[in-house]
């Protein structure tokens, strides 16, 4: 329906109800005739609007969507993050473990070798220098019969000194197999660890770093 047809009708329904005739100028029939095209306008404005719906719908899923994917990318780098400081930590501290206790192991052992070696030294000397001032002055029986017996003496000192060489031996054994006891636990610790969720091995991550 156009214009004129529109100013017509109008016309003719105020007559009909009213019996006043309008002209097709009348100031009535110019506002009805510009809310008209108002609506018009606005209505294309709207199907713009509504035609533009999917569209941004469409945009704003696929922003979500990959809003989720760097969410995801992110918490998986965080976690072989994680997972690789643990077991750098864990590697490290075991390595660490197995070297100190080694070290004392074998500071231990040396110590004690070399205490045993000393004394020995000793007893061998006290015993030769002994036996050296009894035959310058060896005269009767009874001095023949004392250095027989420092002679005995040293002899049983050599044999109580192979005896605690054998003891620490066993002693460096047990040590040994006390090193290789607690390293295999701590590995099975490390294990433990590694089974644990991502949180709870982050949080023990921090407290490590906290101590260091």
């Amino acid at each position: 329906m156009n214009d004129n047809e529109i100013s017509k009708l109008i016309r003719e329904s105020v007559f009909s109800e009213t019996g006043i005739r309008l002209s097709e100028q009348d100031p009535v029939i110019s506002v009805i005739l510009a809310n008209k095209m108002l609506l018009n306008e606005a209505g294309g404005a709207l199907h713009e609007v509504v035609r533009d719906i999917p569209n941004a719908i469409e945009s704003s899923i696929e922003k979500i969507v990959l809003a989720v994917e760097d969410s995801e990318r992110t918490v998986g780098s965080l976690r072989d993050e994680t997972k690789g400081m643990l077991n750098a930590l864990a590697k490290l501290e075991v390595e660490e473990t197995h070297r100190r206790i080694k070290n004392v192991v074998s500071e231990d052992i040396s110590l004690m070798v070399g205490q045993s070696t000393k004394a020995l030294n000793a007893a061998a000397l006290a015993a030769e220098n002994k036996i050296k001032t009894l035959g310058a002055g060896l005269r009767d029986s009874k001095l023949f019969m004392a250095n027989i017996a420092l002679s005995i003496g040293l002899a049983f000192t050599v044999i109580l000194f192979g005896v605690g060489g054998v003891v620490m031996y066993n002693f460096a054994h047990e040590a040994k197999s006390a090193s290789d006891y607690w390293y295999g636990r701590h590995q099975q610790q490390q294990e433990a660890v590694d089974s644990l969720p991502p949180a709870t091995k982050k949080l023990i991550a921090d407290r490590i770093k906290s101590k260091a």
